[in-house]
């Protein structure tokens, strides 16, 4: 019943420079960036080698999203900076990033009565089929968010601590493999 991976991992930081987000967007064309100050702040590309998606603001600031582990997220920053440094000619503070967020999925292998779970589960719990079709799940000992969904799939968000996550899955799947049993 434990089978679930991590499928995204988000970070971010400061590159410690303002960026002029104008002038970045035309000297990285080759990256295909997005740029659409009406309707984000932000200006948005996908780093070729690593594949994780930056969106880098104006005050240096930046998001790292969908790195396969901590240790991609780290390789996709170095090549963050290689890029400011190379095709900018801005020099950027070197600091690791900062993970804000693992993103798990998992399946239990088995459908689930989500109204009969969510009377039972001993937590804050949500489940109103007419808004969502996945029942929410928190609980003190987890910091962050399980979504349950009817096939018995589910989502585990919120967490940045890869150990305290992997305790709150095992935790999770343990208590579903109780209820369910």
């Amino acid at each position: 019943m434990d089978n679930y991976a991590l499928v995204n991992v988000v970070a971010g930081g400061d590159l410690g420079i303002e960026v002029d987000l104008h002038n970045v967007f035309e000297d990285l064309r080759h990256l295909s960036p997005s740029y659409e100050p009406e309707v984000a702040p932000g200006l948005h590309f996908e780093l070729p080698n690593t594949s994780v998606t930056v969106m880098l603001f104006r005050t240096g600031t930046y998001h790292l999203t969908g790195g396969k582990d901590v240790d991609q997220i780290k390789e996709a920053y170095n090549e963050l900076v290689d890029i400011i440094e190379e095709h900018l000619g801005l020099k950027a503070v070197i600091e690791d990033p900062d993970v804000r967020n693992l993103v798990y999925k998992g399946d239990i292998g088995q459908e689930v009565d989500l109204k009969a779970v969510a009377l039972v589960l001993h937590g804050d719990v949500e489940y109103d089929p007419s808004l969502s079709p996945g029942l929410y799940y928190r609980k003190k000992e987890y910091r962050g968010l399980f979504t349950l969904y009817r096939t018995g799939s589910y989502i585990y968000t919120g967490n940045p601590d890869p150990f305290e996550a992997q305790k709150a899955l095992e935790l999770f799947n343990e208590e579903l493999r109780q209820l369910l049993n």
